[in-house]
Parts: structure tokens; sequence; C-alpha cells
């Protein structure tokens, strides 16, 4: 769950399932102790979750459903979501200088890869960066010079973003 879309340059804005399960259990008046009893774990289980520590696992979910009634896929699902946020986040903050490179050097093509509505024309270039992965089926840009077969005069990822371009607007 996040509490703002954000670039993703920050942890702070990513909220561990925990602290809705604390929101929970102090709107129910509910102490730790007593949730632990009611799942049928260790108070420094709940301890851990509720701090972020400790995620929630598809076992302890579905305690979470027997003893609070609310739905295993809800914390299932809850947990994902961060799980994902995070990820993103990770991704966002690996993206390296060689790879803003690449989506420098094809940045004639790009503006007609936004102008046909492939990738949002209104990304900042980390997002952008991982747009054209999705649209170029690579898990890093760089890896694009190994698929592209080119002489040393060409640049292979021009030449991969065109044919790209042109495979995707036929």
């Amino acid at each position: 769950m996040v509490k703002e879309k954000t670039t993703g340059s920050s942890h702070d804005f990513i909220i561990h399932p925990g602290e809705t399960l604390m929101e929970i259990i102090k709107e129910r008046k509910m102490s730790q102790k007593e949730l632990a009893i009611r799942c049928g774990v260790s108070e420094k289980h709940i301890s851990t979750v509720l701090n972020g520590k400790k995620n929630i696992s598809p076992f302890f979910a579905r305690r979470l459903e027997f003893a609070l009634g609310i739905d295993f896929l809800f914390w299932v699902n809850l947990q994902s979501n961060y799980d994902n946020e995070l990820t993103r986040l990770e991704e966002i903050n690996g993206i390296s200088k060689m790879e803003i490179n690449v989506l420098d050097s094809i940045n004639d093509i790009l503006s007609d890869y936004k102008k046909s509505n492939i990738i949002p024309s209104n990304l900042d270039e980390k997002n952008e960066v991982l747009e054209l992965r999705k649209v170029f089926n690579v898990s890093n840009l760089i890896n694009i010079k190994y698929l592209e077969k080119t002489t040393i005069d060409e640049n292979p990822y021009i030449i991969y973003a065109k044919k790209k371009y042109y495979e995707l607007i036929k």
C-alpha cells in the first residue's frame, strides 16, 4: 500500500502490512498478546510483523482471517502489494547511468513512442527506462546491444528501438 504516488525514490512512502494490522488491533482494543493467542503464534511473531520486520505469510494470513474475521485474500493482497512496491523501488533505484545513457541515445525515436502512446509522455527518465524495459522485453536496456547485431558505426539501441517501433505500429 502506498501513501501517495511517488517516483519510487524513498522507502518511507511504502507501508508495511504490519502497520495496517496494528491499526486494526488498536481499533478493536486488542492486545498483541490476545492476537497471538487467537492466531496460535508467539507474541514475538506478532511484534515482528507489526514492526515490519516479518512479512505476512499465507499461513499467517489464514490465521488472521480466523482471528479477526478479515478475509485471507485481504492480507495476502496487502503483502503482495507491499512486495511489488518494494520491488519497483529497488528497480528504480537500481537504474544505472548506463541505462540513462541508452535512453538519451534513443531520444529521437522515443518521442515517436510517446506520440503513438506506446509509453506515457509524462514520465521521468527512470520510469521511462522501466516502461522501455517492458516494451523491449529486456530486464536492462544495456542488454539490447547483445540482441542487436550491428556494425561498429551503428548504434544498436537506435536500430533496435526503430525496429521495435515499426513492429508496434503495424
